[in-house]
C-alpha cells in the first residue's frame, strides 16, 4: 500500500480494502476489529482504513473490472527479465492508460485525478514494514534471532528489546525503547554468534584478590612404617586475611570499614541487625553504620541520627515502588515531561501541561484529554503525566484506546464484563 501513496503523491481521506487478516483481526457483533499495525499504519499516513461486508461484492467497487482491464491490455506480448523491469514496463503502461477517456466516467483519469484532493505526503517517510520480535537480552549479551545470537551493549543485559528486520535489507536492527542499541548483517546460517567488540569495550574489568602462597605438602617415605605424611609449614598471615576470603567466598552483612575491609560484627549490631530484618527494613542494614559514625564524628543529637536512619529507608522504598509501579504501568517507553520539545510543538500549551503535572485534576476527579493530529506527542504527554502520578503515590496503567475497547468486548463476550 506504500507504493500506491507514494506513486500518487498523497493520501485519501479514507481507504477501502477487503477483509484480509492483515487488516481486520476478527468482527465483533458485524464490527471489523481492526489489525493493531493496519492501525498504526492509517494513524502514520491520517487516513481512515475502512473493509467491505462480508459476501458483498458489490461494496468493493470497480477492483474486479481493473484486473480484468490490465489482463487484457497489458499482460498479451509483454516479456520481462526481472521484477524491476516489469515494474518499469508497468508505470510506462499506467502513464498511458491515464491518459485515454474512460468509457464509465467519459473523463481521462489525469485530468480527473487533479480534483481528488488528496493530502500531499510533502516529503514524509516510508512506514516501516520491518518485521518486529521482541527479545530477551541474555546475561552474555547476546539477542537470539532466527537460530543465531547477536551481540548488544552490555548494559542492556536483561532488558526487553525489539529486533527489527526491513524487507529491503540483509540487515537488523535491534531496539530498546525509541533508541537504536546496534545493527548486524542477517545472518543466513545457523547456529552463528555475530559480535561487536565495541559492545564489549567498555565492561568494567572486577579486580581479584591476591594469590596466597601455596601451601606445600610433602610425603617422606620412612623404613618399615611406611608413608607418613609431613605436616606442612604454614605461613604468618593477619586474621583479616582469612576473614576477607570468607567474606568473598559468602558473603554475609556485616560492617565495612573505610579500608576496604569486613569485620566480624559486635553482638550489639547483630542486634540492631536482627531487629531490623524482623521490621522489614532493607535499606538501613547497609548504611546505620556510616550514618552512626557520621554522628558521632558531627556530635549530632540522637534524634537527627535517627531522622537519618529512617529517611535513607524511606527514600529506598520510595525509589523501589517508583520503580515497580513503572514497571506495572506497561508503558511503552519512558519519557519525561523536560524532554518534550514544546518549541517544536508551538500549539501545545506548556503551562496548561505543567499544571496538569501537579496532579491536582486527580484530586478533583477530573479526566484529562489530549486531542490532536498523529505525531503531536500525545503517547508522549500521557507518559510524562503518568510518570508524575507514580512518583506522586497513585498507581497508574497505560493502555491503548484499541486494546481497551477489545479487552472490554473480549469480557463481554465471556459474560465477565461486571456493570459499574
Amino acid at each position: 500500500m506504500i507504493h500506491p501513496l507514494t506513486y500518487f503523491g498523497g493520501v485519501p481521506p479514507t481507504v477501502l480494502t477487503d477483509n484480509m487478516k492483515t487488516v481486520i483481526v476478527d468482527r465483533v457483533d458485524g464490527q471489523p476489529r481492526f489489525h493493531a499495525r493496519m492501525l498504526d499504519f492509517a494513524s502514520d499516513y491520517g487516513f481512515v482504513p475502512r473493509v467491505c461486508h462480508p459476501y458483498r461484492p458489490q461494496t468493493k467497487g470497480k477492483i474486479e473490472s481493473t484486473i480484468r482491464y490490465v489482463k487484457s491490455s497489458f499482460w498479451p506480448g509483454t516479456s520481462f527479465d526481472c521484477l524491476k523491469h516489469l515494474n518499469c514496463q508497468v508505470l510506462a503502461w499506467c502513464e498511458e492508460a491515464n491518459r485515454r477517456v474512460r468509457a464509465t466516467t467519459r473523463e481521462i483519469p489525469a485530468v480527473r485525478f487533479l480534483h481528488e484532493g488528496l493530502t500531499p505526503l510533502n516529503g514524509q517517510p516510508a512506514y516501516d514494514t520491518s518485521y518486529v520480535s521482541h527479545r530477551q537480552v541474555a546475561k552474555d549479551y547476546l539477542v537470539s534471532y532466527r537460530g543465531n545470537r547477536y551481540s548488544v551493549p552490555h548494559v542492556h543485559a536483561g532488558r526487553s528489546v525489539a529486533v527489527r528486520e526491513p524487507l529491503d535489507s540483509e540487515t537488523i536492527r535491534i531496539f530498546y525503547q525509541q533508541d537504536l542499541i546496534a545493527e548486524h548483517p542477517l545472518s543466513t546460517a545457523k547456529g552463528v554468534m555475530v559480535v561487536e567488540q565495541a559492545h564489549f569495550a567498555s565492561l568494567p574489568c572486577r579486580s581479584r584478590l591476591p594469590l596466597l602462597k601455596p601451601l606445600v605438602s610433602a610425603v617422606e617415605l620412612m623404613p618399615g612404617v611406611g608413608l607418613h605424611h609431613v605436616a606442612p609449614e604454614v605461613e604468618v598471615r593477619a586474621l583479616w586475611i582469612y576473614q576477607s576470603l570468607c567474606d568473598t567466598a559468602s558473603p554475609a552483612t556485616g560492617l565495612r570499614r573505610s579500608s576496604g575491609r569486613r569485620w566480624p560484627m559486635s553482638l550489639q549490631s547483630e542486634r540492631l541487625l536482627n531487629h531490623m530484618l524482623r521490621l522489614r527494613l532493607s535499606h538501613p542494614p547497609n548504611c546505620y553504620e556510616a550514618i552512626a559514625e557520621e554522628a558521632s564524628a558531627k556530635d549530632l543529637p540522637y534524634l537527627d541520627f535517627l531522622e537519618q536512619t529512617l529517611e535513607a529507608e524511606s527514600q529506598a522504598k520510595h525509589t523501589r515502588n517508583v520503580r515497580l509501579k513503572t514497571q506495572w504501568a506497561h508503558f511503552p517507553y519512558n519519557k519525561g515531561l523536560d524532554q518534550f520539545d514544546f518549541a517544536f510543538q508551538p500549539s501545545v500549551d506548556e503551562r496548561k501541561l505543567r499544571e496538569f503535572a501537579g496532579l491536582a485534576f486527580l484530586e478533583r476527579k477530573e479526566n484529562v484529554l489530549l486531542l490532536g493530529p498523529p505525531g503531536l506527542g500525545k503517547t508522549h504527554l500521557a507518559i510524562s503525566l503518568g510518570t508524575e502520578a507514580i512518583v506522586a503515590g497513585p498507581s497508574v496503567y497505560f493502555v491503548t484506546v484499541q486494546d481497551l475497547v477489545s479487552q472490554f468486548s473480549r469480557a463481554r463476550d465471556e459474560n465477565k464484563l461486571r456493570s459499574a
